[in-house]
């Protein structure tokens, strides 16, 4: 089978890209041709045999340091609709047709403007949903830190009237228009079909009046399951780990409130963040006067992030934000480690309390206190938490159990698409 990836990104850069890069994968070992349209980036990986295309991504820091009524009205016309990822398409689609197209995120450089060339060459189209942009203008149901779905049914000027995006009046006025736009051209629906990595999104969709035939639940896969540290020995005195972003919809700050309220426990932080999000976070250390326990890593990657998860008592997911699933809790149950996490979003269908982790209310430190004192004084539950956690994803979350699942959704669009023949 041909199938075209498409995504705003193809290099490290988070979830969707780590998604896309174990679709590739999975695809390319069972003998399918891969083609990849994306935007530039000096990080990219290497484009498959079958090549692609890349198109000049919108630089949106450039953008704003011009702050020129030219530029601003430019970089609007592309977030929106960028009429050159629409000609870029066209070109590839001339040249190379796939049996099906793969989308990952596409809002604001690719953007939907794309959809429309597909179906004109009739390409059965699947979505990925790695967040709730089709739903919320911010994409992460949540107005200035506090959860909130007031653009219910895609009622987007909420968003404007709440400032959700970076609490700013212009820049949550184009997110809306952007909404509204989509909404005027119909382009969600021209998806054939929706991936939804928990049943969470998938439920999410469905109340804001996406067709429940087009959602399928299938938990995201792990690229590779990494061999189980529960044999290697503890540190003398074993740490609490978050890893993953610093921005403050993570809620690490809630980790680190936990945290100081049990005497000497250490706990360390991995993941790139602004320099403002660090900055706001050594300052909570300081006045919580835990600064003698908490290490900041900085981003680790590869063998030094797999040293840094297997020495760790436990990981914790603290977001006070829905996620759609959560790589980073994944790959510490992968791990073979205990996962404390919040009790939002898509986080349950990996996390079922006292089972494969604890849970406990978002934005709690209490409450995590007293999961982490529960880990801390029965060993005995750790390791039942570990080993459970750990088989759910061996059984769940594998490419052995994702791509015969993934193939079939792509084979029932494909033999009822226009101008198809069998894959």
């Amino acid at each position: 089978m041909k199938v075209l990836l498409v995504s705003n990104f193809f290099y490290p850069r988070g979830g969707d890209c780590t998604y896309l890069r174990s679709v590739q994968s999975m695809l390319e070992r069972d003998g399918h041709e891969i083609a990849i349209f994306s935007t530039q980036h000096e990080g990219n990986w290497p484009l498959p045999a079958a090549g692609g295309i890349l198109i000049p991504a919108i630089d949106y820091a450039a953008a704003n340091h011009k702050k020129s009524l030219f530029s601003a009205v430019a970089v609007l016309r592309r977030s929106i609709w960028n009429a050159e990822s629409a000609r870029a398409m066209e070109r590839l689609l001339s040249s190379w047709r796939p049996d099906i197209a793969h989308l990952q995120n596409i809002h604001a450089y690719l953007t939907p403007s794309i959809l429309p060339i597909l179906k004109k060459h009739h390409i059965p189209i699947v979505q990925t949903l790695h967040d709730y942009k089709w739903l919320c203008p911010d994409s992460t149901f949540l107005s200035n830190g506090t959860p909130c779905e007031k653009c219910h049914g895609r009622a987007f000027w909420h968003c404007l009237a709440g400032r959700c995006k970076k609490g700013s009046l212009t820049a949550s006025a184009v997110t809306a228009a952007e909404g509204y736009v989509h909404r005027l051209r119909r382009v969600s629906s021209m998806v054939d079909l929706f991936i939804a990595p928990s049943h969470f999104i998938a439920d999410k969709f469905i109340e804001n009046g996406f067709p429940a035939h087009k959602i399928h639940v299938l938990l995201n896969p792990l690229p590779e399951l990494p061999a189980s540290s529960q044999s290697q020995p503890l540190p003398s005195v074993p740490y609490g780990l978050f890893v993953g972003s610093l921005a403050p919809i993570k809620g690490v700050d809630v980790f680190l409130r936990a945290a100081a309220l049990i005497p000497s426990h250490p706990v360390h932080i991995v993941g790139p963040g602004a320099s403002e999000d660090l900055a706001r976070l050594k300052t909570l250390v300081a006045d919580l006067g835990i600064a003698s326990r908490v290490t900041f890593t900085g981003p680790l990657h590869g063998a030094e992030l797999l040293r840094e998860r297997a020495s760790a008592l436990y990981g914790v997911i603290p977001s006070i934000c829905p996620e759609t699933l959560g790589y980073t809790a994944m790959e510490m149950l992968a791990t073979g480690k205990p996962v404390i996490a919040a009790d939002i979003g898509g986080i349950p269908d990996l996390i079922q309390h006292e089972k494969t982790g604890l849970l406990v209310p978002p934005n709690d430190p209490d409450a995590l206190a007293a999961a982490i004192r529960r880990l801390l004084a029965d060993s005995g539950l750790a390791a039942s938490l570990a080993r459970a956690g750990r088989e759910f994803v061996r059984s769940t979350c594998s490419p052995a159990a994702y791509l015969p699942a993934l193939l079939t959704r792509y084979r029932s669009l494909v033999t009822s698409a226009p101008n198809s023949g069998p894959p």
